[in-house]
Formats: structure tokens, sequence, C-alpha cells
């Protein structure tokens, strides 16, 4: 019996494989803390960058360059640490809403 199910593209079938259900569960959690992690880090450094150098920093010379290394670390850390509960939140709505949407389209 083939692991991967053809019928629906390369989502695995689990079915006479209890042991890989474990691997499956922890694969979306890290796929889920990398797109937090990525997302984060670069949101924090343009949302910082746009800040120091265009807004509330803007003509104030001890804001520019050395004060971004250590604002930038900051915010993201505060960003993903919220990010995570947030995904980890509102990825099973995002599944199920996605998933009356192509319920519906097909129907």
């Amino acid at each position: 019996m083939n692991p991967i199910d053809k019928n629906a593209g390369i989502t695995p079938n689990i079915e006479g494989y209890p042991h890989r259900k474990g691997v499956f569960k922890y694969n979306l959690l890290l796929i889920q803390v990398i797109m937090v992690l990525i997302m984060s880090s670069i949101m924090s450094f343009v949302i910082v960058f746009f800040n120091v150098y265009f807004g509330m920093c803007s003509r104030v010379a001890e804001c520019f360059v050395p004060n971004f290394f250590n604002i930038w670390p900051r915010s993201f850390l505060l960003a993903f640490a919220f990010g995570v509960p947030i995904v980890l939140i509102a990825a099973p709505s995002a599944r199920k809403i996605v998933g009356r949407i192509f319920l519906n389209i097909s129907k």
C-alpha cells in the first residue's frame, strides 16, 4: 500500500500508518512556527525601518543607524511572541473557512 494517495496530490494517506500521525501533526506545527518566524522578522524590520527613517524619528540624529539595530531585535521578539499563539489559534479557523469556500465552489 502506497503512503501517498494519488487522488489527493501530495496529501499523505496515513491510514494503516498510525506512527505517522504524530509526524504530520508536528510537521504542521513546525511549518506554522517557521511562517511566523519569517513573517515577524520581515514585518518588524520593515515597520522599524519606516518608523526610524521616515516616521517618528525623522530629523533626529540619534535615531538612525545605531538605534535601528537596538530597536529591531526587540520589535522582532515581541512580534514573534505574539505571532505564534495567534497563528496556532487562527489556523484551524482559517482551514475551516477555506474548506467551506472550496466546498461551495465544487457544488
